[in-house]
């Protein structure tokens, strides 16, 4: 017996290679391995509904077919066996942030999130664990920035402050890194002029010892609209006053970043939450 799923999962399957090789196909187990793991259905087909829905005509090419079935169930019973006993015991497809239906929200999930690792006095209870490897990843990215600056302990992470998604900043240093967060969404009429703005007004005057940063999930440029048309503000200006906007990658990033540094973290608890999290950040 066959899921209602094998049937789509064998059409597109069939479809591809041509039906006239359906019965190699059939016999390559690697091949039916993820039209087993769709077994999942409690609607049941027949292998003769299979055969119709393929539209197989050629009286060879049926018992082909029904012959690499019957070939197969034994193989398929022993895979679903092994499957949910793997299933049981690590449950593998379990990710609390996709139940929740959360892993494309910037503002809900992904900003507090990295906030949450980012400040050193948050509840993870590790320090600067995760705020000194970011810098480490991310210092790089910005004109006048030194590795020997990371250890200063002077760092400090805001969040939300002033419409700015994530600030990285350090007083005694003058030097702060200002992110601005998007995943499904674009920079906003003028919203990255208005960073530089208040970037300015903190630290008194344009300086390269900072940064503006624009998080995507690729590392996409913000466009023209996120900058003023006129002014001091306009692209062209803070380019040449401070740099390019440095861009930062979801994909990139924060993945190496997360990556470099989950097996330092000793809570399990903790480190299953950033290892579901990279699962999401290689989903989006």
């Amino acid at each position: 017996m066959l899921s209602a799923k094998y049937v789509t999962k064998l059409v597109k399957i069939l479809s591809v290679s041509q039906k006239q090789q359906a019965g190699s196909l059939l016999a390559e187990f690697v091949g039916l391995k993820p039209i087993i793991q769709e077994h999942q259905s409690r609607k049941i087909v027949d292998i003769a509904s299979l055969i119709s829905a393929l539209n197989v005509s050629d009286e060879q090419q049926k018992a082909d077919l029904l012959a690499a079935y019957e070939e197969m169930k034994p193989k398929i019973q022993a895979y679903r066996k092994e499957e949910t006993k793997h299933l049981r015991e690590y449950a593998p497809q379990w990710n609390v942030f996709k139940v929740l239906g959360v892993e494309n929200r910037e503002i809900e999930f992904h900003t507090p999130f990295l906030y949450g690792l980012l400040n050193p006095y948050g509840t993870h209870g590790q320090g600067r664990l995760f705020l000194d490897g970011f810098l480490t990843n991310i210092g790089e990215k910005v004109v006048g920035f030194s590795k020997d600056d990371i250890s200063n302990p002077n760092w400090y992470v805001e969040r939300d402050t002033e419409q700015i998604d994530l600030r990285i900043c350090n007083d005694w240093l003058k030097k702060g890194f200002y992110i601005e967060n998007k995943v499904q969404t674009v920079a906003r009429i003028g919203q990255m002029s208005k960073y530089v703005r208040l970037w300015q007004e903190r630290y008194e005057s344009f300086s390269k010892d900072g940064g503006i940063l624009y998080l995507t999930v690729r590392g996409d440029d913000p466009s023209d609209v996120g900058f003023d048309s006129e002014g001091q503000f306009t692209r062209s200006e803070i380019e040449q006053k401070i740099g390019k906007i440095g861009l930062l990658s979801y994909k990139r990033d924060i993945k190496s970043w997360l990556e470099g540094i989950v097996d330092r973290v000793k809570p399990q608890k903790l480190k299953q939450s950033i290892i579901q999290y990279i699962e999401i950040i290689n989903d989006l």
